[in-house]
């Protein structure tokens, strides 16, 4: 009867692996259609081919017979903001898997933390009050990025000082967020109507506002938090079973709790300080990956980043073309479209991985 059961587990096993497989590979084809549908479509009237085409011209230097308005079009409007999406989503989605799991919480999200309330916060300090972090034409992106920067620094700190446990940090990060926000509001109140509109035009969030050599940069902040985590991502597979068997175990929770803490804050302040404080992606996108691909983090950490970069760009794409002539802010989109999705497989899946 052992061999049988064995042979069984390894049968289970295998499916699992498969279905795995297939989940990234369907997850990869619709992000793959999603571009696709975001370099042709937009408020202009470009057909596909052309579209395509003027990537092909624009990457190759060969003239394919595409007028040079709308090749610009494609590559200085379409392009950059379908990639700001895809990067920003990748970046949101990673981030809340890492602070669901080392917090054990599964309302752990960098908007729900404070993180987002931070540059949200620095930016009405810039705007508001003329307090500049930097004299460069940036001054505004860097007050966002370090007061995210500090929230963050500010949460592990205050953990530390009580051990570190979860519950701390969730409750600083909830403090703090409350606190933000406040000070954020008490900022508007006393701005003009024109410093107004700036704060709360970055608070609903924007995918177009900075172009190519910005992107890279937050591509290179999301890329160096993922070579960061890659060594660990089999400890977030025992922090999963909790702190006291990850001890028994050899790993350091606290340590670790910290360390993937931080590196999730610094990746999340950079994105935060060029998109706004965009919220629901960090939050749905890893529970939606558990319930495709299980809690192996080998495998949901790809998947809660390929998920996020499905939620935002295809909000991103709704609120470009759901009203004509009017484009809905990102921001406010991924709430109105992800959270009956987010409550449907909060209810669904409660009890199967929390």
């Amino acid at each position: 009867m052992r061999p049988k059961n064995r042979q069984d587990e390894r049968q289970q096993y295998e499916r699992c692996q498969r279905m795995q497989r297939l989940s990234l590979f369907a997850l990869i084809v619709l992000l793959v259609v999603l571009i696709g549908i975001g370099l042709t479509t937009g408020p202009f009237t470009i057909s596909v081919q052309e579209s395509f085409h003027a990537v092909y011209q624009s990457l190759t230097g060969i003239d394919v017979g595409v007028p040079a308005v709308k090749a610009q079009i494609v590559m200085n409007l379409r392009a950059p903001r379908t990639l700001w999406a895809v990067v920003a989503g990748m970046g949101f989605g990673l981030a809340g898997a890492l602070m669901q799991t080392v917090l054990r919480n599964p309302l752990a999200s960098p908007f729900t933390l404070g993180i987002s309330a931070g540059a949200n916060f620095g930016v009405a300090v810039s705007i508001v009050l003329g307090i500049n972090f930097s004299v460069h034409i940036y001054g505004v992106i860097a007050n966002a990025f370090l007061f995210a920067l500090l929230t963050s620094l500010l949460i592990i700190t205050l953990s530390s000082l009580q051990g570190g446990t979860v519950q701390i940090i969730v409750l600083a990060g909830i403090g703090l967020n409350y606190i933000l926000r406040a000070g954020g509001n008490l900022l508007e109140y006393i701005a003009t109507p024109e410093q107004i509109e700036s704060t709360r035009a970055f608070s609903l969030g924007e995918l177009g506002a900075f172009g190519y050599p910005e992107l890279l940069l937050v591509c290179g902040i999301t890329i160096a938090a993922m070579l960061f985590i890659l060594p660990v991502v089999l400890d977030l597979n025992i922090m999963v079973t909790g702190d006291d068997k990850a001890k028994s175990l050899g790993v350091k929770a606290g340590s670790l709790r910290m360390f993937v803490m931080l590196v999730a804050s610094c990746m999340v302040a950079g994105i935060v300080a060029f998109v706004g404080p965009i919220g629901f992606v960090g939050l749905a996108g890893p529970h939606i990956a558990r319930s495709l691909v299980g809690v192996n983090h080998k495998i949901l950490l790809p998947t809660s980043s390929l998920i996020g970069a499905i939620i935002l760009l295809g909000a991103d794409l709704i609120g470009m073309n759901l009203i004509n002539d009017i484009t809905i802010p990102v921001g406010v989109m991924t709430s109105v479209i992800g959270v009956p999705f987010f409550l449907y497989f909060i209810l669904a899946e409660r009890r199967r991985f929390w």
